[in-house]
């Protein structure tokens, strides 16, 4: 987050050779004929005096309200121009989040750094603090660790990205915890803690601490972010189920409707 953050990373690749001009992957444009409803907050759009009050995302084609579309970015990449273009609030904040990813995060993520790795909690046998490289894999969906010097991890020593659930601020080992203590480091230490296991990990300075806990916490939530591909793919289920329960709703009326004209014929 095959999971969901394999399929992301195969939209974004799929992304970046696009020919120009290709607006989305996600789907046609929605005409303003095909309902009333925002495909965001699934309330109903209210008409203006001149207007229909319809808007269309430039980046995922959905049709929204104006709440749900209150930024404009530049969709320059995608082939629309330099100008700022409507968009709706997911798109605007999956598209931040891919500039600064793309430009700061991933490289630095992938280059890595030399840190001091201390056993996690969930780590077994006496287990000493060593220097290890620490990167994202080539394929964007590990975080792993090795040897300075070597270029290849061990299959056991890596984390994948979508079992990650925080980065915390301090280790997760309490031996560990008090080793740092007794050093003065705690406050160079962070936790990249996921469903399985954790990593501990030493930086040089608070400074650089702070640095490595944004890089990896803006990637991981990035990596999390639904794609504008997947997010109006959930949208368009989503209203197809209101439109259900839309029509069962109507149904009931029509025969509650029909039974009180029977009972009010035969009542007579």
């Amino acid at each position: 987050m095959a999971s969901l953050f394999a399929n992301n990373a195969e939209t974004r690749a799929q992304i970046e050779q696009r020919p120009a001009g290709h607006m989305s992957t996600t789907g046609d444009w929605i005409p303003d004929d095909e309902g009333d409803i925002c495909n965001r907050c699934f309330k109903q759009i209210k008409m203006g005096i001149f207007t229909s009050g319809k808007h269309h995302c430039r980046r995922c084609g959905q049709m929204i309200c104006g709440n749900c579309s209150k930024n404009k970015i530049s969709l320059a990449r995608l082939g629309q121009g330099n100008e700022p273009v409507r968009v709706c609030d997911h798109c605007c904040k999956h598209e931040a989040r891919r500039t600064a990813c793309l430009s700061q995060y991933i490289p630095k993520l992938m280059q890595g750094s030399v840190f001091t790795k201390y056993p996690g909690q969930d780590s077994v046998g006496m287990g000493k603090s060593h220097p290890r490289v620490v990167r994202l894999s080539s394929d964007q969906l590990s975080i792993v660790w090795h040897k300075q010097g070597e270029s290849i991890p061990k299959s056991t020593a890596s984390i994948k990205v979508n079992e990650i659930t925080g980065i915390q601020p301090n280790l997760t080992s309490q031996k560990a915890r008090r080793t740092v203590e007794q050093s003065g480091k705690n406050n160079c230490c962070f936790s990249v803690v996921a469903a399985s296991r954790s990593l501990d990990l030493e930086c040089n300075t608070p400074e650089e601490r702070d640095g490595w806990m944004q890089c990896f916490g803006e990637f991981v939530q990035y990596a999390k972010l639904e794609t504008p591909e997947v997010m109006r793919a959930k949208s368009q289920l989503e209203l197809d189920k209101q439109a259900q329960r839309d029509a069962l709703k109507q149904e009931r009326k029509e025969r509650q409707k029909h039974r009180d004209e029977l009972r009010a014929k035969y009542a007579k």
